[in-house]
Formats: structure tokens, C-alpha cells, sequence
């Protein structure tokens, strides 16, 4: 964490830093330079809750509201080490500190991230709201997608050509259950549709299985490619890829020790191979 990032934690609603925030940690770091080279608790506690006891003791409270949220985003990109760590330490300070601050983590389930934030381990510390299908996603993608095509009627260099009820309801009712819930297939067809050089209906009718795409035309390069990424960071490329056509072909969940048999694998062979 670099100190201008640490600096947008103590901002108040005018959009300014006020210098009482900043003041405390300025001071920290000049005390100790080499603060970013200590552990992660250490900088936690000289960084953000020492800072906030002092604001507390000056009064500084008062007049501007201490933090009470910290949202912090991509868990999952920082490594498997470090991501447990944080997690860790932030648990561990917080059970002991008067400082009260609840904090936001968004991140992809990996299993270690999941392991550490499990009931078992952290009681009722951690709520965890898993955002599939169940939690009412296709309602947020379906305000996402007619957004993003109102932008698409209004500027596109083709809108005068656009028919006045393009597109209709059913057109967008087909993209959202297309989704599946994930909001990465509805962000990848409307910049598929929305681009510049190419007619938004036409666009369109690839998306939806109207017309099939050129052979020089990949309208989700983007998601294959992602998706190649996850697959192919397995330690078993082959075997996860049979695993995955399985569960497709079978259209049914089954249980481990099925898959273990249907396969001749050790048991729980297959659980590791689909863990990330």
C-alpha cells in the first residue's frame, strides 16, 4: 500500500484530505522509512489504527467522521500468501483494538481466500454474500445492459439508422438469461455491439444465434481468453477440461467420489483439479 493510497482512507465528503488525517500518517512514515518493508500488521497498526486512536484522543472525531467503511477490491489478484495475511490481520487487530471499522472485501471465492474466511475459523466476524445466480443478479444486468445500449442509440456514429424501437424488449430479456448472472458476458456483448465500426443491429443478431459471425469475427475474444487463463493455470489442463466436459454434457452436479470413479482418479482428485 502506497502512502497516497493510505491517504484516500482518511478523505471527508468535500473531497479534500484534511491535514489532521494526513498529518498522523505523514508523521509515521517519516519516523520509520523503511515502515513498507515491515510486516503487513505492523504497517496496519502504525498506518491506519494508531492514526485513528490519536484522531480520537485530539477530538479531531467531532468535527470530521472518522472512516467507519474500507472497501477493499481484488483480494484475489494479490497472491495466496498475501491475501491470507491480510485477511488474517485484519481479523487478529481488530479483535483487540477499540477501533471499530467494518471492512468491504469483493473477490473471486479462491479456495484459500474461502478456507480463511470460513465460519469455522472466524466465527461470526465475517458475513459472506456469495453474488451468484441466487442473489438476484439478472435484475442489476438487465439495468446494466439497457444502459449501456441507451448509450449506444445516443452516440453510436449509426444511430440516425437505428429503428425507433431498437432493441426490443425480448432482444434484451434474451441477453440478460444469455448472462447467466455474470456481469462479464453482459460488459463483453455490449462492447461487442457498441462498436464503431460496425452496425449495432447486425452486432446484435450475433449475439442473440441470429447470424453466425465471419470467420475473422471473435465476439467474445475477450471472455475466451479469460477463460483459457483459468483453465490453463490448473496443474492438469487435460484432466480439468474432461472434468469440465462432464459436468456440461451431463447437465447434472454430481458428487466427488462419482467423478473420481468415472475417471479411475485417486479420491478427491477431482475436487483439486476444479478447486480455482
Amino acid at each position: 500500500m502506497h502512502l497516497e493510497e493510505l491517504l484516500r482512507i482518511y478523505r471527508i465528503p468535500d473531497g479534500e484530505n484534511h491535514p489532521s488525517h494526513s498529518g498522523f500518517v505523514e508523521r509515521a512514515v517519516e519516523r520509520d522509512p523503511l515502515i513498507f518493508e515491515q510486516s503487513l500488521e505492523h504497517q496496519y497498526l502504525s498506518l491506519v489504527v494508531h492514526p485513528l486512536l490519536s484522531l480520537l484522543t485530539a477530538g479531531v472525531s467531532e468535527q470530521l467522521p472518522l472512516p467507519s467503511l474500507i472497501i477493499i477490491d481484488g483480494l484475489d489478484e494479490c497472491t495466496d500468501g498475501t491475501r491470507r495475511e491480510i485477511v488474517n490481520t485484519i481479523l487478529r487487530v481488530g479483535r483487540r483494538s477499540t477501533i471499530h471499522l467494518v471492512f468491504l472485501f469483493a473477490s473471486r471465492p479462491e479456495q484459500d481466500i474461502s478456507l480463511v474466511m470460513s465460519p469455522a475459523k472466524v466465527g461470526a466476524d465475517v458475513v459472506r454474500i456469495a453474488l451468484d445466480t441466487e442473489y438476484g443478479s439478472y435484475g442489476d444486468i438487465e439495468h446494466y445492459i439497457r444502459d449501456e445500449i441507451s448509450e449506444i442509440r445516443n452516440t453510436h456514429p449509426l444511430r440516425s439508422t437505428l429503428p425507433p424501437s431498437w432493441p426490443p424488449n425480448d432482444h434484451i430479456r434474451t441477453l440478460v438469461l444469455k448472462s447467466s448472472g455474470q456481469f462479464i458476458y453482459a460488459a463483453t456483448s455490449v462492447k461487442y455491439i457498441g462498436s464503431r465500426r460496425h452496425h449495432p443491429t447486425g452486432r446484435l443478431d450475433v449475439i442473440r444465434g441470429i447470424v453466425s459471425p465471419g470467420p475473422s469475427d471473435l465476439p467474445f475474444a475477450e471472455l475466451d481468453s479469460l477463460y483459457k487463463f483459468i483453465i490453463y493455470s490448473t496443474d492438469d489442463v487435460r484432466l480439468t477440461v474432461r472434468l469440465l466436459i462432464i459436468m456440461t454434457e451431463m447437465y447434472v452436479s454430481l458428487p466427488s467420489p462419482i467423478f473420481d470413479s468415472l475417471l479411475s482418479l485417486e479420491p478427491g482428485d477431482s475436487v483439486l483439479r476444479l478447486s480455482d
